[in-house]
């Protein structure tokens, strides 16, 4: 940007302001800043709204099955994916028709709960990105549907918001006597939850339930003035988010649950407080419930063998072709010469590992490899530490501090800040703390596109050919993925310097989706110990951290990686934690083994002794029973009642 650096970070900081006043205020139909407008109403991804633009009137006429016909055409499902489509289409059909075929349907007045689960690959985010979300959006309007999910990550891969937004939540207590709301919040709860008739949550099973509970108390606030409801039903059924028409959830109970496990909704809940088992409550109130078991992810018949193996009920043997497949990705075993030759081809792989020791390692290597792939320069930018309480004792010098401070691999443990941030132009990037919500949030990926130097940056004396250390950090700008709004000014070309950049001008940058982001302080201090080796005597440093929030997307730990498609190829190292029990043993190997989309593109290093009978020994016990004692009576009863809808619509030539 260079010079104007300044006024366009102003420009920036004034333009996500607005963004959020139109999410938390309490008049946003005053709102005139397109941006804005855009951020709160874009549900549909770019193949989903040509898909809905699509849509014959006079099909619109029909009903909803018609509809929803078409999508899943259009979206190519297979039958096992149409099965919960046709199961929501058949019962809106039946309200439309009960409401007199209206154009838009009225948004209040329960019709269904589902709960869509299914392994990764099998197909969920297809469904709801471009079915479900277009006919919703098609029978009760543009804001007729909000998405919504626990994270970050996940709410961005549905366009959908986090439930802490949706519920209009800025942190603090979860307790219901902290859930009232003032007059703006409530206000606002009721632009955004009013007028929609279809709720849909994306990963579920890693919410907390106390969470979930927030989410259905504020959601039925925000509609309990416009459809005449008590606020003290919400959790009746016929009443569970403000009396929405249909919620789908969707998810996988076989994944890494939240953090802490306690919180989640398929815990143990004798000892948990009042939120977590009212949500439990309502989690429970399915009418459906559907296995996706198809997984389109996959091109590798052996890799979806094993998929299949382990998640069976009470364990299953593998055969002995299919062991020898997966061990024959474990290149720890190879001479120095074979693994070169198999890693040739991967500078651009994923590359992960459930701890932090291995990860903080593989996003040096990601971050090199990375470079030389694009022919650009690596720039090395170390943090800014400041030790807040320095031990007076002249053995541990100034060097020996910082290097035992930037030793420390945990970003948890540091405030998501890394002690060496490694960028290049083209550099696949992501975000590890928010920059400026709603939309440059934790976990948001893009790419690099430019680097600002602080003027004050001491000139390169000694040139490494491909690297830079930096004196002073930058400002870096990111264009974010899936992300039109325009945070930074206009660049004009040569042709309108003088008048200012033009709509229609094709040459004119509105620099659309981009952002510059700033280095950021650790918001409290995190501990560092060290010890004085010739006295033995232990220090607890406490240092505050100046760095940008920022690393290469491409090294991740485990949990960042979930929901991930690790295209083109993995590299997982399978050295598990000492403190991981059985079960998150077998949830890692789960999520490591689903993430690529072939055992061709999983690259292992280390396998352990025990994954064998990690994979045939099936899944957890505990996760299973109580999943089974919630849901599996109404589970058998959906496939059934689903086989005989697709029949009976002619979805399906299968009786």
């Amino acid at each position: 940007i260079g010079v104007g650096i300044h006024e366009a970070l102003q420009h920036q900081k004034e333009k996500a302001e607005r963004l959020r006043q139109h999410q938390e205020d309490d008049v946003p139909e005053s709102m005139l800043d397109q941006d804005a407008v855009h951020a709160e109403v874009q549900l549909l991804t770019e193949e989903a709204a040509e898909l809905l633009q699509s849509i014959p009137t006079d099909l619109t006429t029909l009903g909803p099955v018609s509809v929803a016909k078409l999508l899943v055409d259009a979206a190519t499902l297979n039958q096992d994916q149409q099965g919960p489509v046709a199961l929501i289409a058949q019962e809106m059909q039946s309200a439309w028709e009960k409401q007199g075929r209206p154009t838009q349907m009225d948004p209040t007045g329960r019709i269904l709960r589902m709960l869509l689960i299914g392994g990764g690959g099998c197909g969920k985010t297809r469904i709801i990105n471009l079915v479900l979300t277009a006919m919703f959006i098609k029978f009760w309007g543009s804001r007729g549907c909000v998405k919504t999910a626990p994270s970050n990550k996940s709410a961005r891969g549905i366009l959908g918001k986090t439930l802490h937004a949706a519920a209009k939540l800025r942190g603090g207590s979860l307790r219901m006597t902290d859930l009232r709301c003032s007059q703006a919040v409530q206000t606002a709860l009721a632009y955004l939850w009013a007028p929609c008739g279809a709720l849909i949550i994306d990963e579920v099973p890693q919410g907390a339930a106390a969470l979930y509970h927030a989410l259905a108390v504020r959601s039925t606030y925000g509609r309990a003035t416009a459809h005449s409801l008590e606020v003290a039903d919400y959790a009746e059924r016929s009443q569970s988010f403000g009396a929405m028409p249909i919620v789908v959830e969707c998810g996988d109970e076989l994944q890494l649950p939240p953090v802490p496990a306690s919180s989640g909704l398929f815990t143990d809940h004798s000892q948990a407080a009042t939120e977590h088992l009212a949500g439990v409550e309502i989690f429970k109130q399915k009418d459906y419930v559907y296995r996706l078991s198809t997984m389109k992810r996959f091109t590798d018949a052996t890799q979806i063998a094993i998929l299949t193996k382990m998640r069976q009920s009470g364990g299953c043997k593998l055969m002995t072709q299919e062991w020898k497949a997966l061990r024959g990705t474990d290149i720890s075993t190879l001479s120095a010469t074979e693994q070169q030759q198999r890693l040739q081809g991967t500078s651009l792989w994923y590359q992960s590992a459930p701890t932090w020791a291995t990860v903080s390692m593989a996003q040096v290597i990601r971050s090199r490899l990375s470079a030389i792939e694009h022919n650009a320069t690596l720039y090395f930018i170390p943090a800014k530490d400041y030790l807040l309480n320095r031990p007076f004792n002249p053995r541990l010098t100034d060097s020996f501090l910082a290097e035992q401070i930037a030793g420390v691999p945990n970003m948890n443990n540091t405030g998501r800040l890394p002690s060496i941030a490694m960028l290049h132009i083209g550099m696949e990037m992501r975000l590890t703390n928010t920059v400026e919500t709603p939309e440059a949030v934790t976990d948001s990926a893009g790419v690099v596109i430019g680097i600002d130097l602080d003027p004050d940056e001491p000139r390169e004396t000694h040139h490494t050919t491909g690297i830079r250390i930096l004196q002073k950090i930058p400002i870096v700008i990111v264009k974010l993925d899936n992300v039109k709004t325009e945070f930074l000014p206009p660049v004009p070309c040569p042709l309108h310097a003088t008048e200012g950049a033009q709509r229609e001008c094709p040459c004119c940058d509105f620099r659309a989706g981009c952002i510059a982001v700033e280095s950021q302080l650790s918001r409290g201090s995190f501990v560092v110990e060290v010890e004085d080796a010739a006295s033995s005597a232990r220090y607890d440093l406490k240092v505050q951290r100046r760095q940008l929030p920022m690393t290469i997307k491409k090294a991740s730990t485990l949990y960042t990686l979930q929901g991930v498609t690790a295209t083109p190829g993995l590299i997982f190292h399978w050295k598990f934690p000492r403190f991981f029990s059985a079960e998150l043993r077998w949830l890692a190997t789960y999520v490591a083994l689903s993430r690529s989309e072939s055992l061709a593109q999983l690259i292992s290093v280390g396998i352990p002794a025990d994954l064998r009978d990690i994979i045939e020994g099936g899944p957890p016990e505990g996760i299973i029973s109580k999943f089974d004692d919630l849901f599996s009576e109404i589970e058998v009863s959906t496939h059934l009642r689903a086989a005989e809808v697709m029949q009976e619509l002619s979805w399906s030539a299968t009786p």
